[in-house]
C-alpha cells in the first residue's frame, strides 16, 4: 500500500541539519534550539499516523497487508543492451521506504525518545560555542536512523547504516580540540568499518545468489525451497569450510552487526563513545545506533533461521559479551563508563534471544531498554551538569539530597534494568531468560512447538546470562549506592553548589521514568494474562502449537519468572548491603581473597582486551613498516641500479666518440664492408 508521508519521516530531521548548519551560527541558540526540537518532533507526529494506519490495517487481519510502502525516486538502474538490441535490467535499487510493523515502532522509538534527547539537550548544551554544530549532528544522526529503519533495499539500509557511523564519529568527537576525544570517535569509526565490510559482502552474496537486494524479494527467496536447496549447495566442495550460501550471508551480516552493536570482539569503540556529550551516549546507547544490529537480525528474521551454525554462534558470542561486560562493569568508577559497559552487556542479553530463536523477545528488550537506558545515560548528565562536570563516583556520595528529582529517577531507570516487577525490564529480560530455560529444559517436541531450532550448550549460555543478571542488578546499585547515599564525598568547594538543574532536564526524566515504568506492558506475556501485542504487531511473534504441552510450558514460565525475579533481588540485596554496613566484608573480598583479587584485576583493567587490541595494532604496525623499508629498498636498488647502468653504458659508449674524423670514416668504412659481405653470403646462400 503506498503512503506519501512515510519520507517526511527523515526528511524532517535531515531539514532541520540544513538549517542549523547553514543558518545556525547565525540565527542565534534560540533558533537552533527551535528548530532542532520541532524536526524530531514533527518527525514523531508522522511516524503516529503511519503507525495508526499499520495497526488499523493489522486489526482488519489482512493477510495480504504487507506494509505501507513509498516509491521516492529511481535511486540506481543499471541496464544493458542485449542481442536485437532488447534492454535487460543488470540492477535496481530504488529510494523506496516500507512501513511495517517493526520499522514503525523502531521510528517510534526513535524519534520520541530522540525528541526528548533534542529537549533535554538545549539546557545541557547551553552555552556552548558550537550549540549550532552539536545539534545539526544530532539533527542528521537521527536522520540516518530513520532512514536505515525505513530502507525497502539492503543498499539503502546500509546508507543509513554508514550514515549512523559517520555522525556517531562527528558527536563522539565533538569535543575535537581535546586529542582524547578525537582519538574515540576515531576509534569507533574505524572499528565499526570492520563490521561493515561484512556487511557489503553479504549485500554481494544476495545479488549475486538470491538476484536482489531487496529486502521483501530477499526473505521471499530464502522461502523458496528450491532457491534454498541451490544455496544450500554451495561451499560442498569444502572450499568454504563446508558453509553454504546461506550461513555465509548470515554470518556476515551478524559480523556487521557485532560492530554497530558492539559484541564481541568489536564492543571496545562503545565505552570509548562516552568521550562525547552526555546527551549523545543516550542517543547513541539508548535508541539509535547501538541497536540497528538487532533491527537487522529481526528485519531479516527468516533468514538467520535458515541458518542453525549462525543462531548459535549469535547466541554464544551475545552470552559472552553480556558476561564479560557486566564483569567490567563491576569495577568502573566513572558513572558513564559503568552504563557504557553495561548498554553493551544488554545487547548482549539481545543477541542472546535472537540466537535461541526468540526474536520478539529480543526486539521486546530494545523497546525497554531505550527506556530505561535513556533515562539512566540522562539521569547521569544530570548529575554530572550538577557536579560541574565530574564523573568520578568515589567523589560523590550523598547527592540524593541536593538532587531528590534526579536521585528518584535514577533509582527507578535503576530497578527497571535491574528486572523488578513489574517495571520495563522485568517483561523483556524475563522473556529473554525463559528463551535460554526452553532451550536448556524443554523437550524436542516443545522446541518445535514453539518454533524453534534446538542450540548447542543452550544450558551454558543460559547459566551466563542468568548470572548476568545477578550481576546487573549488583553493579547499577553499586552506582546508585556510590552516588546518591552514604556520606558526601563532594570537594568542598563544590557542595554548597550542586542543585538540580531544571531547565527541560527534569521534565524529560520523568517523561522517560514514565517509559522505564509502563513500557513493558506492551507485550505482557500469554502466561501473565496478556497478548504479547508488540511480538504480534511486529511479526516476530508466532502463535505456539503446544496442545496439550500448554500446563508443562506455563510451568517452566513461572519457574524462569521465579528465578530471574531471585536473581535480581540477590544482586540488589547484596550490593545494599557490601557498600552499605558491609563495606569491610567488600574490602576483605578485594582485598585478601586470592579469587577476588584477581577478578578486580582483570576486570579493572578490562581483561585487557584493549591492551590486547594496542599491541596487535603495534605489530601490524612494524609489519607494515617493515613492509615499507623492504619496498623501499626494491624500488631504490631498481631505481639506482637503471640509473648505474644507464651511466655504465653511457660511459661506454662515449669512448668511441674521440671527435676525431678520420677514425669515423674508418668505422664506416668498416661497417659497410660488413654490411656487403653479409649481403653476399645471404645471395650465395639463396643461390644453392
Amino acid at each position: 500500500m503506498e503512503n506519501s508521508n512515510l519520507i517526511w519521516i527523515p526528511l524532517l530531521p535531515f531539514l532541520g541539519f540544513l538549517l542549523n548548519g547553514l543558518l545556525g551560527k547565525r540565527l542565534g541558540p534560540k533558533f537552533v534550539a527551535f528548530v532542532a526540537a520541532a524536526a524530531p518532533i514533527g518527525a514523531f507526529l508522522v511516524a503516529v499516523g503511519v503507525w495508526n494506519t499499520i495497526r488499523a490495517h493489522a486489526g482488519d487481519h489482512s493477510e495480504h497487508f504487507a506494509g505501507l510502502t513509498q516509491h521516492v525516486f529511481d535511486w540506481i538502474h543499471l541496464t544493458k543492451t542485449g542481442a536485437g538490441g532488447a534492454t535487460e535490467t543488470v540492477f535496481s535499487a530504488p529510494f523506496a521506504l516500507l512501513a511495517d510493523g517493526l520499522s514503525s515502532v523502531m521510528c517510534l522509538v526513535i524519534t520520541g525518545i530522540g525528541s526528548l534527547i533534542h529537549l533535554y539537550s538545549i539546557t545541557y548544551m547551553k552555552g556552548d560555542r558550537s550549540f549550532h554544530r552539536f545539534f545539526a549532528y544530532l539533527n542528521l544522526f537521527t536522520a540516518f536512523m530513520l532512514i536505515l529503519v525505513l530502507a525497502d533495499n539492503l543498499l539503502l539500509l546500509f546508507v543509513g547504516w554508514e550514515g549512523v557511523g559517520l555522525c556517531s564519529y562527528l558527536l563522539i568527537g565533538f569535543w575535537f580540540e581535546d586529542a582524547g576525544n578525537a582519538k574515540a570517535g576515531q576509534k569507533a569509526f574505524v572499528v565499526n568499518r570492520i563490521g561493515d565490510f561484512g556487511v557489503l559482502l553479504a549485500m554481494f552474496l544476495c545479488h549475486q545468489y538470491l538476484g536482489t537486494i531487496d529486502t521483501r524479494e530477499v526473505l521471499a527467496a530464502i522461502s523458496n525451497a528450491e532457491v534454498t536447496t541451490r544455496m544450500q549447495g554451495f561451499g560442498t566442495d569444502g572450499l568454504f569450510w563446508g558453509l553454504n550460501c546461506i550461513d555465509w550471508i548470515a554470518l556476515l551480516l551478524f559480523l556487521g552487526a557485532t560492530g554497530k552493536s558492539a559484541q564481541i570482539p568489536l564492543y571496545v569503540w562503545l565505552p570509548d563513545a562516552m568521550a562525547g556529550p552526555t546527551p549523545v551516549s543516550a542517543l547513541i546507547h539508548a535508541a539509535t545506533m547501538v541497536t540497528s544490529g538487532i533491527y537487522l537480525c529481526c528485519r531479516l528474521m527468516p533468514l538467520f533461521q535458515e541458518s542453525h551454525t549462525t543462531m548459535a554462534i549469535i547466541a554464544g558470542v551475545g552470552a559472552c559479551t553480556a558476561l564479560v561486560a557486566a564483569l567490567i562493569a563491576m569495577s568502573q568508577n566513572d558513572i558513564k563508563k559503568v552504563l557504557a559497559y553495561s548498554t553493551v552487556s544488554q545487547l548482549g542479553y539481545m543477541f542472546f534471544a535472537i540466537g535461541m530463536g526468540f526474536f520478539a523477545a529480543a526486539f521486546f528488550h530494545v523497546v525497554t531498554h531505550a527506556f530505561f537506558k535513556a533515562l539512566l545515560f540522562l539521569g547521569s548528565g544530570s548529575v554530572i551538569h550538577a557536579m560541574h562536570h565530574e564523573q568520578d563516583m568515589r567523589r560523590m556520595g550523598g547527592l540524593r539530597k541536593q538532587l531528590p528529582w534526579t536521585y528518584r529517577t535514577y533509582l527507578i531507570g535503576t530497578l527497571a534494568i535491574a528486572g523488578v516487577p513489574p517495571l520495563a525490564g522485568f517483561f523483556s529480560k524475563d522473556e529473554i531468560l525463559f528463551g535460554g530455560y526452553l532451550q536448556t529444559f524443554g523437550s524436542p517436541e516443545l522446541l518445535e512447538a514453539m518454533h524453534v531450532h534446538h542450540v548447542p550448550a543452550a544450558g551454558l549460555f543460559w547459566g551466563m546470562t542468568v548470572l548476568t543478571a545477578g550481576l546487573t542488578a549488583f553493579y547499577m546499585f553499586r552506582s546508585v549506592a556510590m552516588t546518591f547515599w552514604g556520606e558526601s564525598r563532594v570537594e568542598e568547594k563544590l557542595r554548597g553548589h550542586v542543585h538540580e538543574p531544571w531547565g527541560w532536564i527534569t521534565p524529560v526524566l520523568l517523561a522517560l521514568t514514565v517509559g522505564a515504568a509502563l513500557a513493558g506492558f506492551l507485550n505482557v506475556p500469554h502466561f501473565l494474562g496478556g497478548h504479547s501485542v508488540l511480538g504480534h504487531f511486529t511479526g516476530l511473534h508466532h502463535a505456539p502449537e503446544v496442545g496439550d504441552m500448554k500446563g508443562t510450558l506455563k510451568s517452566m514460565e513461572w519457574t524462569s519468572l521465579v528465578l530471574s525475579v531471585l536473581v535480581g533481588l540477590l544482586g540488589i540485596g547484596s550490593a545494599i548491603f557490601l557498600y552499605g554496613k558491609g563495606r569491610p566484608v567488600l574490602a576483605s573480598l578485594v582485598e585478601k581473597s586470592p579469587v577476588g583479587r584477581r577478578l578486580q584485576s582483570a576486570s579493572s583493567n578490562l581483561f585487557w582486551v584493549d591492551d590486547f587490541y594496542l599491541l596487535l595494532v603495534g605489530v601490524l604496525n612494524g609489519i607494515a613498516a617493515g613492509c615499507q623499508m623492504l619496498i623501499e629498498v626494491i624500488i631504490q636498488t631498481l631505481v639506482d641500479g637503471t640509473a648505474y647502468l644507464t651511466r655504465g653504458t653511457g660511459n661506454w659508449a662515449r669512448r668511441i666518440q674521440t671527435g676525431f674524423i678520420p677514425s669515423y670514416l674508418l668505422t664506416f668504412g668498416l661497417g659497410v664492408l660488413v654490411l656487403v659481405f653479409f649481403l653476399l653470403f645471404l645471395v650465395k646462400d639463396a643461390g644453392s
